[in-house]
């Protein structure tokens, strides 16, 4: 009966502890999937914001009525810009930290975390100098032409956004599996 005494608390406090234990790692699997795709969708944004400007604005001949249009874009994507630097780059590191503070896994999926947040980071890099060309283009210095004249730079970039899209799901589809 001692024993028992002894024992069955050790075991419900090691059962509770594995559940919770548990409990975070799903959370922090769930946590990764939900920040990258708030990624993906500030990107798009951003995206979608050069493809918008490059449907109503090119074709304007008025130079007074292209610049206005010109600041709306450069606002709108220097919001959307700011909204992904302050998570993009940041976010990963502190699941990192969290697995490796919370012991949540293993060291060894700890390091094949850390390298999944390097390819995720390199893939951020990648991106933001694909955001660079219609950036420089429409907000640069030397920035478009535009009337009848002027070409879209967009349709030429989807594909190579989208592929870095489809890798950044991937890299955290494996970040998050590594928590199950």
């Amino acid at each position: 009966m001692l024993l028992g005494s002894l024992l069955i608390p050790w075991i419900v406090g090691r059962s509770s502890k594995q559940a919770a234990v548990a409990d975070t790692r799903l959370k922090q699997a769930l946590q990764v999937m939900a920040t990258s795709n708030g990624v993906d969708a500030t990107i798009n944004k951003i995206e979608t914001a050069f493809e918008g400007f490059e449907k109503d604005s090119l074709l304007i001949e008025q130079q007074d009525e292209f610049l206005r249009r010109r600041e709306n874009l450069r606002n709108r994507v220097y919001e959307l810009y700011a909204e992904f630097d302050s998570t993009a780059w940041w976010w990963a590191r502190n699941i990192y930290d969290q697995a490796r503070i919370l012991h949540l896994i293993s060291p060894a999926r700890l390091d094949k975390l850390n390298q999944h947040i390097g390819q995720y980071n390199n893939n951020l890099v990648e991106t933001a100098h694909a955001i660079d060309i219609p950036w420089h283009a429409y907000l640069g210095t030397n920035a478009v032409m535009h009337g009848s004249g002027a070409k879209e730079i967009m349709p030429s970039l989807n594909k190579q956004l989208r592929n870095l899209q489809q890798q950044r799901s991937e890299i955290a589809g494996n970040m998050a599996a590594l928590f199950q």
